[in-house]
């Protein structure tokens, strides 16, 4: 619900500010980048040049998302992350899916899963995934 009623809130503002240019701060998660989701905001913004979009970076990891969550509606008028059902009713939201971006994994040949042609996380469950953490600096 919050996700709805700040992106309702967002799109009032932006409907009563004539020609004034009106800032919609959007959390993004890193996880939540994609050539589709960025090409929408830039779309908007070609039909609506009243409105800026102002790409606030926030932690999406797990320790972290209680706090993110509860920038809905104060740090941000939206959020731009991923999310699935149980995240979405534990804590009462609602989604608008933008893009799927399908989760990209590098295997040796020698693997058996290099020979299926998709992989599900059951797949996963005897394997050693490695996450590079991105630092930027």
């Amino acid at each position: 619900m919050k996700l709805v009623e700040a992106y309702n809130q967002s799109i009032d503002r932006a409907q009563t500010a004539s020609n004034q240019k009106q800032v919609i701060k959007i959390g993004a998660g890193p996880l939540a980048t994609g050539v589709k989701t960025n090409n929408l905001w830039i779309e908007i913004g070609k039909k609506h040049p009243e409105l800026t979009f102002d790409f606030i970076p926030c932690a999406c990891a797990l320790g972290d998302y209680n706090e993110f969550l509860s920038g809905i509606g104060e740090v941000f008028d939206l959020v731009s992350s991923v999310y699935n059902d149980q995240v979405l009713k534990k804590y009462h939201l609602q989604a608008l899916k933008l893009n799927e971006t399908p989760l990209k994994l590098s295997i040796t040949v020698t693997n058996s899963l290099s020979k299926k042609d998709q992989i599900t996380l059951n797949d996963l469950s005897d394997q050693t995934v490695a996450l590079i953490r991105l630092e930027l600096s």
